[in-house]
């Protein structure tokens, strides 16, 4: 049964609509939340909150939720309506023409800029041993760490975090030298760990192998992004402004 429908703030801001199900078991293991991917998939799909499902594992990994079960309906469900602000910071949300999905454009966003350290130490990213989501999402909320940029002067903050129970020297400093070893990390690492809007894995590692470092990477304009194999307008135009909107943390 489909109970709800929340949304949650991904790393660009992206929205995304999530079914909250009655607990089933689905390959071994029990599911609770599927992802709903997008407005347009909710109305397509034609889904209520209080709907019968049936769902799957995309890929065997991802749950996603197939289809409502009309015949099943019993007059008491509720139609779906989409959220036009920010369910974290309140501020409204953007949907560009041609795009399906809605975006929080404000660079303050808690959830936002949470998501995006989250992703940016992670295992197929920069690989920071230590700083698993709890304690970034802990040492955001208690202001030591705002941005990526961050990360990177947390030893200066040192004695200040110690204050806060579950924070021991060794531990810490265990973290300090794994955030300081991510700087020898591959360029490859480096731009999916940024979380460019249209990077994934593969064209990180496209661009990886056009451009030897991040300062040659730093001077190309859009169009010989563009001229790159695989590399589409769209994505040369995401990397280009992202570059040169974030040159403090380019340059660190």
């Amino acid at each position: 049964k489909l109970k709800d429908i929340i949304f949650t703030v991904g790393r660009t801001g992206r929205i995304t609509p999530n079914a909250v199900l009655e607990p089933v078991i689905v390959n071994g293991s029990t599911i609770r939340r599927a992802t709903l991917h997008n407005e347009e998939y909710v109305k397509s799909k034609n889904l209520k909150i209080g709907d019968i499902v049936s769902i799957r594992k995309a890929g065997d990994v991802i749950p996603e939720v197939c289809e409502a079960k009309f015949e099943r309906r019993t007059g008491e469900e509720k139609d779906f309506q989409m959220i036009y602000n920010c369910p974290m910071c309140k501020e409204p949300l953007e949907k560009k023409e041609g795009q399906v999905d809605y975006y929080c454009v404000n660079k303050n966003c808690k959830k936002r800029n949470i998501e995006n350290i989250i992703h940016y130490v992670s295992r197929d990213a920069m690989n920071i041993e230590g700083l698993g989501d709890e304690i970034v999402e802990e040492l955001y909320n208690l202001g030591f760490i705002k941005s990526i940029v961050d990360l990177y002067s947390l030893e200066n903050k040192k004695k200040a975090i110690m204050e806060f129970d579950g924070y021991g020297e060794k531990s810490l400093n265990k973290i300090i030298d794994n955030i300081n070893l991510s700087k020898t990390r591959s360029l490859e690492r480096l731009l999916y760990g940024l979380g460019i809007k249209e990077v994934g894995v593969k064209t990180a590692k496209v661009l990886a192998s056009n451009f030897s470092n991040m300062d040659i990477l730093s001077c190309a304009n859009i169009e010989e992004l563009q001229n790159i194999k695989d590399i589409g307008e769209i994505t040369a135009k995401s990397v280009y402004e992202y570059i040169n909107t974030h040159k403090e943390l380019i340059s660190s």
